[in-house]
């Protein structure tokens, strides 16, 4: 779309899609199905013909039926976004924010319920607004979730999550603030009782003057079965 009419496109959308089935013993049931979705969408071409956003997203999906009764046994699912800017222009982005998700389920015994479920999810971001070459921040997450179960309930749960975060970074990669954090926690049951062990550990640090002396660190460590 050039709706100003000047030879420079103000967006650009692209968009593919396809889809697979099988249906291996001709019952009319689908015995796999796999399909995959694209989008991409690039906004405010400049003269050079480089575009100063860019918007990205797929879409993935597999869904297995191992005895065709017409319920599935297996699910994989993904997503993932990108957006990202190019402030002075040159083909490179300087400021970015991604995302991906993931989950998969398993119904093994063919009874309608998940026994296992696998959940995972990323997201980064940077900003470099001025594209100096010196990060305004970054971060990054990072999170794992695991579930084993049966209709009788949640019989055993993993769970990690991860962050790091860094503030006004020099070129050579020296934050002048950064923070860091991790927790976990495995939690399961039997018949007698149920037992959760949790811990968390992060640090902080502060570089007042970008030159690899830290003025500020410090650091801690929780668990709970340790009593403080």
């Amino acid at each position: 779309m050039d709706s100003d009419d000047d030879g420079l496109a103000e967006t650009r959308t692209e968009m593919a899609a396809g889809a697979r089935a099988w249906d291996w013993d001709d019952d009319g049931n689908f015995d796999r199905l796999v399909a995959v979705m694209y989008g991409k969408e690039m906004m405010n071409e400049t003269s050079s013909g480089i575009f100063q956003q860019t918007n990205t997203a797929v879409w993935l999906l597999e869904v297995a039926d191992w005895n065709s009764d017409g319920s599935p046994n297996t699910i994989h699912a993904v997503t993932g976004f990108e957006s990202a800017w190019d402030n002075n222009s040159d083909g490179v982005s300087d400021t970015s924010f991604n995302r991906f998700n993931g989950w998969f389920g398993q119904d093994a015994d063919h009874d309608g319920y998940w026994e296992r479920q696998v959940f995972v999810r990323f997201t980064k971001s940077v900003s470099d607004d001025d594209a100096d070459g010196e990060l305004e921040g970054v971060s990054e997450e990072y999170l794992i979730h695991l579930k084993h179960s049966s209709p009788l309930g949640m019989s055993h749960e993993w769970f990690l999550y991860s962050s790091s975060s860094k503030f006004n970074v020099s070129v050579d990669g020296i934050a002048w603030y950064e923070n860091n954090t991790v927790a976990a926690y495995e939690t399961w049951n039997n018949s007698q009782a149920q037992e959760t062990h949790a811990r968390i550990a992060w640090s902080e640090s502060l570089d007042a003057g970008r030159d690899g002396s830290k003025e500020y660190e410090a650091s801690g460590y929780r668990d709970n079965r340790v009593s403080e």
